[in-house]
């Protein structure tokens, strides 16, 4: 992929290289921990269990959120300010064969990444304006793209505790996760 003039300008590099087998199993933990984090968010927020604990249940919205946003990009990036980004394009010999395997990022994720851009990851005027957050849509969005990622690379590239994702995900995504939670102010 060629970077834009305007990339250059903001200082963007190509962040396509590819990574040695053990890079990619120890960048493989990295990207555990965020697919983890954000199922396991997903399921606390379903269950309602802190609702009526403001402070705990906006944490965990932002906290839901901000793994969202790492997996947008991780899932859908090749280009950053820093070479030591992780991006699901390092698992793969070319940058094409992932970018032509998942298609563009669709307007809902642009837009979503706008929006947890300007009222979770930064501090603007916006921030408390529609406070919802649709969980399903972010799921089915993320989840079958995510799924496309582990099911096509070299197993090779994976370190041991995926064996753990595998048994997890077939439990842990829950088929109930209401459509829009808000999120209080307190």
């Amino acid at each position: 992929m060629i970077l834009k003039s305007e990339d250059k300008k903001m200082g963007f590099i190509m962040n396509c290289e590819q990574r040695s087998k053990e890079q990619l199993q120890e960048a493989s933990e990295e990207v555990y921990y965020e697919i983890s984090m954000f199922t396991r968010l997903m399921n606390l927020l379903a269950s309602d269990k802190y609702k009526d604990k403001k402070v705990i249940f906006n944490a965990l919205v932002e906290s839901y959120l901000i793994h969202t946003r790492l997996l947008i990009d991780f899932l859908y990036n090749d280009k950053s300010f820093y070479d030591d980004d992780i991006f699901a394009i390092h698992f793969y010999s070319t940058p094409t064969e992932w970018k032509e395997g998942i298609g563009n990022k669709s307007e809902y994720l642009n837009n979503l990444k706008k929006q947890i851009d300007k009222r979770v990851a930064h501090l603007t005027n916006i921030r408390n304006v529609n406070k919802k957050w649709d969980y399903k849509r972010i799921r089915d969005e993320i989840i079958p793209v995510f799924d496309k990622f582990i099911k096509s690379i070299s197993q090779n590239y994976l370190s041991p505790k995926w064996g753990e994702y595998k048994k997890e995900r077939t439990r842990s995504i829950t088929s109930y996760i209401p459509t829009e939670l808000d999120t209080k102010g307190f």
